[in-house]
């Protein structure tokens, strides 16, 4: 058992989310309310949320950081998709902004960014314009074979 010191109710270590920065042992906060500091973090800022995002993932990557939120520009419409842009209320979504990292090596710094989909970020991952290109190519193919067949 352990209590969460932001609601004060001591609940089973299930309730707990394991703790990514040390990579051993829990989380302070329970589920439900760390859930809830999110929510309202990410839908009131979004920004505030991606830059949390960011600064984890580049630790763990062992990748430069250095933007703040005057270095993300969120668009309307993802530049990539064409699909309107929005702030999920709890989860990730396709249509979520989401940050990119242009040059994925050189990491979340400032002049390699921009802000995408989340589902062309996650299409692109860390593949080369070339394996993009290439994937695109022989899925293209193949639904073109599929359907004559049909």
């Amino acid at each position: 058992m352990k209590k969460c010191p932001k609601c004060e109710i001591e609940k089973d270590e299930k309730e707990f989310y394991p703790d990514r920065t040390r990579k051993k042992g829990l989380q302070s906060k329970c589920k439900d309310c760390d859930n809830l500091m999110r929510k309202n973090s990410h839908t009131n800022n979004p920004k505030k949320g991606m830059i949390r995002n960011c600064r984890l993932t580049s630790k763990l990557k062992k990748i430069p950081f250095d933007i703040t939120e005057e270095d993300i520009f969120i668009p309307e419409i993802c530049p990539v998709l064409g699909i309107p842009l929005k702030v999920s209320e709890i989860y990730v979504s396709h249509n979520s902004p989401s940050i990119d990292r242009i040059i994925p090596s050189k990491g979340y710094v400032k002049g390699n960014i921009i802000v995408v989909s989340y589902k062309a970020n996650t299409i692109k991952n860390n593949a080369t314009p070339e394996e993009i290109i290439a994937v695109g190519q022989f899925y293209k193919k193949l639904l073109e074979v599929k359907e004559s067949e049909t």
